[in-house]
């Protein structure tokens, strides 16, 4: 019995450093890929860590951007949110609760772009760990799978709590409200940003003489001559013409 464990124990040890050695290689083409520093990076399509930034800064912005603010809200609802806040009495100045209400409303519309950025990076990195199964792994098809199935379950472990984490900062932002933001435009600001676009939208035609303005002006043309024809008399330009 002795002399079997010590016949095996050399072959499991070489097992285990194989296996080690294919599990060290994995995880350098996967930081590789991710980095950019896999050797046989493609050169048609974005893939890796260029694909996850190219997720975050152009998908993700771009349906940020998509994202109308006041879609959804009509005057109509506007009203009635304040004439509810307002209870028996007629509002006199715009109560706060409406504007929260609202907002916050608007605000949850944010969601849903977030988780789904979330699952685009999920399964970009299913597509990254497909792509970094080395070549020592062929040789044992069933390590593969189990391998794909470890992975697979490690990154879905993980994208449930980034969605958790996700979804409680968006609901961070629907309890506050930051009035003292610089870029929050308060009644006095959206006053005076709305009658700057009334002056601004206003298109100043050109003035239209009337026929009194147009007979004055042929009065004045007539009278200046007049004026100039009696100055050359009295200096006796006329005078001195028809001498000669």
């Amino acid at each position: 019995m002795q002399a079997m464990e010590k016949s095996q124990s050399p072959r499991h040890a070489s097992q285990g450093a194989l296996l080690l050695n294919i599990l060290s290689k994995y995880c350098d083409a996967f930081s590789s890929m991710v980095e950019g520093k896999n050797e046989e990076m493609s050169t048609s399509e974005l893939s890796g860590g260029a694909r996850i930034h190219y997720i975050f800064q152009s998908i993700f912005v771009r349906t940020l951007e998509e994202v109308d603010p006041c879609e959804d809200l009509t005057d109509d609802d506007i009203r009635t949110a304040i004439q509810n806040a307002t209870g028996p009495k007629s509002a006199l100045f715009v109560p706060d609760v409406p504007f929260e209400v609202l907002v916050r409303r608007q605000i949850s519309r944010l969601l849903d772009p977030a988780l789904q950025c979330a699952r685009f990076i999920y399964d970009e990195l299913i597509k990254i760990s497909h792509r970094c199964m080395v070549t020592e792994l062929q040789r044992f098809p069933f390590l593969r799978k189990h391998m794909d199935e470890v992975i697979g379950n490690f990154l879905r472990e993980g994208l449930q709590p980034s969605e958790i984490m996700i979804t409680h900062m968006i609901e961070m932002e629907m309890d506050y409200i930051n009035t003292s933001h610089p870029n929050f435009i308060g009644g006095s600001k959206a006053i005076e940003a709305a009658v700057q676009q009334i002056k601004s939208s206003r298109v100043s035609l050109p003035r239209v003489k009337d026929a009194s303005e147009s007979d004055k002006g042929l009065a004045s043309d007539r009278s200046g001559k007049s004026r100039s024809i009696l100055a050359r008399h009295a200096n006796g330009v006329v005078a001195d013409q028809v001498c000669i």
